[in-house]
């Protein structure tokens, strides 16, 4: 129930909000609502066209550098030959994967950014990167992405990188 005023009287009257008894529609009477409000519906999607169109064409040329680190153990200490099972090198593997989640974030943290561009700007005049985007892509391979306006400041850019790390 719902107790709802009445403009006239002002007096408070119930209504019981019931859904129609036909309340399905046919395919048919979709397709009329949408051929009626075709105009409407046609310049809406022509805004929208237009707006992505000039979103398009007024975006700044960037280019994207990649580079990948190999962040590999280089000696690997072997447990001695016993009859014992050895897991199979899980918790090695699992270790590895802990490092490389720790230098995605060290990569990606402010100062290290800060370092890179300051390595960059020593060499090649002009602003850093935009955007420095670190992901591990397994357990001793990270991948670094990096934008730039100008594609022959990418290879000094990764050369900083390198330095740097």
């Amino acid at each position: 129930m719902l107790n709802v005023p009445s403009r006239r009287t002002g007096k408070a009257a119930n209504f019981l909000i019931l859904p129609p008894k036909n309340c399905r529609m046919e395919l048919r009477e979709y397709l009329d609502i949408i051929w009626r409000d075709r105009r409407f519906l046609g310049g809406v999607f022509l805004l929208g066209l237009a707006l992505g169109l000039l979103v398009f064409l007024f975006q700044p040329v960037r280019f994207q550098g990649s580079l990948l680190l190999n962040i590999g153990r280089s000696v690997s200490a072997q447990a001695p030959v016993s009859g014992e099972y050895t897991y199979d090198d899980f918790y090695r593997l699992q270790a590895d994967e802990r490092f490389a989640d720790t230098v995605v974030r060290w990569l990606q943290s402010p100062r290290i950014i800060e370092d890179i561009n300051h390595e960059f700007a020593a060499h090649m005049e002009g602003p850093g990167a935009k955007s420095f985007h670190a992901s591990r892509l397994s357990s001793q391979v990270v991948e670094v992405t990096f934008t730039h306006p100008n594609p022959h400041a990418l290879a000094p850019l990764s050369d900083a990188l390198v330095t740097v790390c």
